[in-house]
């Protein structure tokens, strides 16, 4: 088992060790990264086991390392073996231990747990995490927690509409007075500039709140979209790039506690040209950026649901079939849907994209969205979207991933009804 991991802080730094230490720390653990600090006060005012910084730290002194010890926080500093004055006047200055900037990640965590105060038991973090780095087998899939209700919708490739599907599936998931939440893991604050929201509470602040073991109140983490019950969780791309593997499941949970999720996991391949070189190289390059790989894994996995968004246009049915080729394995078809976006109206068209999926492996569920001009205004206006083919998909798509009932339909005027059998037929009859 490993150890708990100790809280760092890192003076900013121009040299290498820093965001590889960070990008290390998102995909493998290994610690809790609190911030990057610019500023003597910031480096007082985090809360951290230990604080690292190196021998161009601008605000290096004697004062504010006795200080940091004076408050029970271990400093580690990072010196260049080139400059042979480095690594002395880090020493003067009074750091716990030092390192060369060329360490490895695993090496710096391994100084890290080692002057982290009071933290004897962390001694062995270095040699565990890499004994688990050396294996070449994947961790088994998370399973669903018990009476979890969350569905992660991943887009195939960029630009799909996995805001709109994921805002549209939570507007229709809140059914007999309980709240649903909406949790933004996608990367570039969209949700909040689709609704107009603050940046905080965000899915950093709350996810160390759950890992810190403080109870998840969703009214004060979770900001209110209008008059009804749906509540949103936003998240920028440094917020989510400094979640590790666990961090966002446990957040889910917590929050499944008070009622159904949904996860707005974002684009789920890395590059959304469709490149050869990014088919294929499993499940890690098929859900969101590498350096998020590992939280992104766990928290779509342990899902009750996944809804995987794909474009319908040939290119599109392309990318949704990687993405299905490399997650078949490790995703049981009872949880997966799969949403076409802007499908085609033709009936031919449609079916050769539902015998290209369902040949490939069976679904759960497979759903056509139209174009809808609607959907588009209400993205400029920041208004959500009431009438119309993805609402109406939605409604259906709760009922059928997160268990809610379903809502009732609207009536139809005759007269309505008559146009769609016509057309349908029309479309029908076509070869």
């Amino acid at each position: 088992m490993i150890p708990t991991e100790p809280a760092i802080a890192l003076a900013a730094s121009p040299r290498e060790w820093a965001p590889a230490l960070q990008r290390h720390i998102a995909d493998h653990g290994g610690a809790r990264l609190r911030a990057t600090v610019l500023h003597p006060d910031d480096a007082l005012a985090e809360d951290a086991d230990v604080f690292v910084l190196d021998d161009t730290t601008s605000f290096l002194t004697g004062p504010l390392v006795a200080e940091l010890h004076r408050r029970g926080r271990g400093v580690l500093g990072v010196f260049d073996p080139g400059d042979p004055t480095g690594k002395d006047q880090l020493r003067s200055c009074g750091v716990d231990d030092v390192i060369e900037r060329y360490a490895t990640p695993s090496e710096l965590l391994t100084a890290i747990a080692r002057i982290a105060p009071s933290q004897s038991a962390r001694s062995d973090l270095g040699d565990a995490r890499a004994a688990w780095e050396e294996s070449t087998d994947l961790p088994s899939p998370p399973r669903p927690a018990p009476g979890a209700a969350v569905a992660a919708v991943v887009g195939a490739s960029g630009g799909v509409g996995t805001t709109e599907v994921a805002l549209a599936l939570a507007s229709s998931a809140p059914r007999g007075g309980r709240s649903v939440a909406l949790v933004d893991a996608e990367g570039s604050h969209a949700l909040a500039c689709r609704l107009g929201l603050g940046l905080y509470p965000n899915v950093l602040a709350a996810a160390d709140a759950v890992a810190r073991g403080r109870t998840l109140d969703p009214c004060e983490w979770l900001q209110p979209v209008g008059d009804g019950p749906l509540r949103a969780l936003v998240g920028g791309s440094g917020d989510v790039e400094e979640l590790r593997g666990d961090d966002l499941r446990q957040l889910l949970g917590a929050l499944a506690e008070h009622g159904p999720v949904v996860l707005d996991a974002g684009a789920g391949r890395t590059a959304a040209t469709g490149a050869p070189d990014d088919v294929g190289g499993g499940l890690e390059r098929h859900l969101l950026s590498p350096s998020r790989a590992a939280q992104g894994r766990s928290a779509v996995l342990g899902a009750h649901a996944v809804v995987l968004v794909a474009d319908g246009t040939p290119v599109g049915l392309g990318h949704a079939l990687a993405w299905l080729a490399a997650v078949h394995e490790d995703l049981e078809p009872t949880r997966l849907h799969v949403l076409i976006n802007h499908s085609p109206e033709g009936q031919r068209a449609r079916r050769h994209i539902e015998d290209e999926l369902v040949r490939l492996t069976p679904l759960a569920g497979l759903w056509h969205v139209p174009t809808d001009p609607r959907v588009r205004r209400a993205a400029w206006d920041g208004t959500q979207v009431t009438r119309g083919p993805l609402p109406t998909v939605a409604r259906q798509l709760a009922a059928a991933a997160l268990g809610v009932p379903a809502a009732e339909q609207p009536a139809r005027s005759g007269r309505r009804l008559r146009w769609r059998r016509r057309r349908d037929a029309e479309a029908a009859s076509q070869p």
